[in-house]
């Protein structure tokens, strides 16, 4: 375990989002109405958590080399990694959304004193067919939730429309409404909706 603690620590530093580098103007609806600028992230392929951080890229390149990755012990070895650094990241920077064959967005609200995400909406849909331009998904496709702070779920999906449009490789825009409901009753709302149109792009 001794080995995996520098593992870890930059799994914990790395993926924060530091300043607002592809704005996104959000409109929220609950108990307020709030109408904001958030940070836009998007991904293809691989988890992205509420709080930063893209967990399938950075698996392997902090995974020890193996000698013989045929041999089943080196990859229970590998497995066994893999799997603490994702359970790691998610204590780090809350939970996992998409992976293989999905579409991510993540919307992140940054405290202006601070480099950490202290609000955060992520919704993910599969990802576009090959050749395929642009898609509507309803709510049977569509997994969303909406954490403040990030490590922690406050609301999840209820219904919802995405609409998402391919602009080049590794780019896309997203039009988004969602209806949510708290995980908690006892939250002063009973519905938050979430709207907006925003160009994001996967970090590189």
């Amino acid at each position: 375990m001794r080995r995996l603690l520098p593992a870890l620590i930059l799994a914990a530093s790395c993926g924060g989002p530091r300043r607002i580098e592809q704005p996104a103007v959000v409109t929220l609806l609950g108990p307020e109405a709030r109408l904001e600028t958030w940070a836009a992230q998007a991904a293809e392929g691989v988890h992205l958590h509420p709080g930063g951080g893209l967990t399938c890229l950075m698996i392997p390149l902090m995974t020890p080399a193996l000698p013989d990755r045929e041999d089943p012990k080196a990859r229970a070895r590998a497995d066994m990694f893999a799997s603490v650094m994702e359970d790691f990241a998610v204590i780090a920077h809350g939970p996992s959304y998409g992976g293989p064959g999905r579409l991510t967005l993540a919307l992140r609200r940054l405290d202006p004193g601070s480099p950490a995400c202290d609000e955060a909406l992520v919704v993910t849909v599969p990802s576009l067919e090959e050749g395929r331009e642009e898609r509507a998904f309803g709510t049977p496709d569509i997994l969303a939730g909406y954490h403040r702070p990030s490590t922690a779920t406050e609301a999840v999906l209820e219904r919802g429309r995405v609409n998402v449009r391919r602009l080049g490789p590794g780019r896309w825009e997203f039009s988004i409404f969602l209806v949510l409901k708290p995980v908690d009753p006892g939250r002063p709302y009973d519905r938050l909706q979430a709207v907006t149109r925003v160009e994001a792009a996967a970090r590189r």
